[in-house]
């Protein structure tokens, strides 16, 4: 025996249907999360803010954090960075390294992105 198929009509939109619509739609708009404290004024970033609030790349924050340089709290999947130690990244740039303590791959890649800002590579 074959199945019978059912043709399923829609019912024509009332206006209590479209005004129902319109105001479910607002309320979920209105759930969306938005930022109620700015991030200048937030004590703990999440890595993306962190990463624009430093102007430093996300990966960059993560090796930070997993040399130990920079401290940070895991919560859930994510990692949450102090503000102060991301204000504290400043006064770590502004110590210059010598060469012995810097790794040859570290100078190519300084010397790489040196090129980059001159448009030689």
């Amino acid at each position: 025996m074959e199945p019978k198929s059912v043709a399923v009509s829609r019912a024509p939109k009332t206006s209590v249907a479209t005004a129902l619509e319109t105001a479910f739609l607002a309320f979920l708009q209105a759930k969306t999360q938005t930022a109620i404290v700015p991030v200048e004024r937030r004590i703990f970033l999440t890595i993306a803010e962190a990463a624009e609030y430093t102007g430093l790349p996300a990966g960059f924050l993560r090796k930070l954090r997993t040399s130990g340089q920079l401290n940070a709290l895991k919560t859930g999947a994510g990692l949450r960075f102090r503000r102060a130690d991301l204000d504290g990244l400043a006064s770590l740039a502004d110590t210059p390294a010598t060469k012995d303590e810097l790794d040859d791959h570290i100078l190519r890649d300084l010397e790489l992105n040196r090129r980059r800002r001159q448009g030689i590579a």
